[in-house]
């Protein structure tokens, strides 16, 4: 399953080439070396800001208008120009680029990400400023100086190439034997004890909920469930762990109990057809044949027309690409609609949701009843 990063303050994700081709051409090439390192080995916690490159959202890196720009509305936020390594700057090198990043944390975890930036930021030659300025989220390269006229006055250097090393993988939390065991009993708010304690280190490490691991079911861990619930669609008690969302939380450690036998007419419209693709703003040929086809975006001709991508929020046809088609149906979300699209797959499948996205105009599009999706046969 591809990796994916945060993307802004809100719950999209990026890929690191979407990340790459977002970010990349405004930084210095080490800062970025360390940026991407760093991001990478925080394993999809550390992510950047939506639109770094305009000047009204910050984090990023900013062209000299964009930064006059961003001073003039708003000085007790941005720096002056030239006064800021957030700024693209010509170094000594004659290499351009920005050196400074501003972080944010995985759905909303932004604490959690600037603490792990702490942590751990020196090994990819970052420094943060966690007791600098009130900006924990703030870090540049560690062996520059802090402030731009002091960094003027040494001529410009740039960074150094900072050995990364081959850090080691952070450590799977041991979920013991819990995840193979097909009958565990319900857990709702007042529980206490070791199976609580697994669902809450499923719902932080694989669901990206922000609660406390510690064996009690209280107002935190509810909502951290009802989330779950919301998010896969499932029919159960609101707050309570039982079957259905003991089924989720092992699917999402890789453990895959048998699912029942489905239905025989599955409900609503289930036609096969040609495969669709919903363009997204800024898409293009080029970057749709490597999703889509899992090229290089070379052959992008074999498959698209430019003038498909002259707008957004619509289909085009993937003639190419069989699959299965249906409607949206009141209530359904992607999960729903992935099962009941092919219902003799498990639809928590590695990869399955995020093909759903790629295909169907990413998780940041809100599904109405009566829109048409497309998913391929899976592999």
């Amino acid at each position: 399953m591809t990796a994916t990063y945060p993307a802004g303050y809100g719950t999209r994700r990026d890929t690191m080439d979407q990340v790459r081709s977002r970010h990349q051409h405004r930084y210095h090439p080490e800062a970025w070396r360390r940026i991407e390192a760093a991001m990478v080995a925080s394993e999809g916690i550390l992510g950047l800001p939506d639109d770094e490159g305009m000047c009204g959202i910050g984090g990023g890196a900013r062209t000299r208008e964009e930064q006059e720009a961003a001073y003039a509305r708003d000085p007790n936020t941005f720096a002056p120009p030239d006064r800021s390594f957030h700024q693209v700057w010509t170094w000594k090198s004659g290499k351009t680029g920005a050196q400074a990043v501003d972080w944010v944390g995985s759905y909303g975890r932004h604490s959690e990400a600037w603490k792990w930036l702490r942590d751990n930021g020196g090994r990819f030659g970052l420094k943060t400023f966690w007791n600098v300025n009130g900006e924990p989220w703030h870090s540049q390269c560690s062996e520059l100086p802090n402030s731009v006229s002091s960094w003027l006055k040494l001529g410009k250097p740039d960074p150094s190439t900072w050995d990364l090393g081959t850090p080691p993988p952070p450590a799977e939390p041991d979920y013991g034997l819990w995840p193979l065991n097909p009958t565990k009993p319900a857990i709702r708010e007042g529980s206490l004890g070791d199976a609580v304690t697994y669902a809450q280190k499923v719902l932080r490490n694989k669901a990206s909920q922000d609660i406390a691991v510690d064996g009690d079911f209280g107002p935190q861990t509810f909502q951290a469930v009802r989330n779950l619930q919301i998010y896969f669609g499932t029919k159960g008690t609101p707050g309570v762990i039982d079957k259905d969302e003991w089924d989720i939380l092992d699917a999402l450690v890789g453990v895959h109990h048998t699912p029942p036998a489905p239905p025989e007419t599955p409900d609503g419209p289930q036609i096969v057809l040609e495969g669709l693709y919903w363009v997204q703003q800024g898409d293009n040929a080029w970057n749709t044949e490597k999703t889509v086809y899992g090229g290089t975006g070379s052959k992008w001709k074999d498959h698209f027309t430019a003038e498909q991508f002259n707008k957004y929020d619509y289909h085009i046809p993937l003639p190419d690409l069989p699959g299965v088609t249906a409607e949206i149906l009141p209530g359904e979300g992607p999960y729903a609609a992935i099962k009941r699209m092919y219902p003799a797959e498990n639809p928590y499948a590695p990869g399955r949701l995020e093909r759903f996205y790629d295909l169907n105009g990413g998780s940041g599009r809100t599904l109405q009843p009566g829109d048409v999706v497309f998913l391929d046969e899976p592999a």
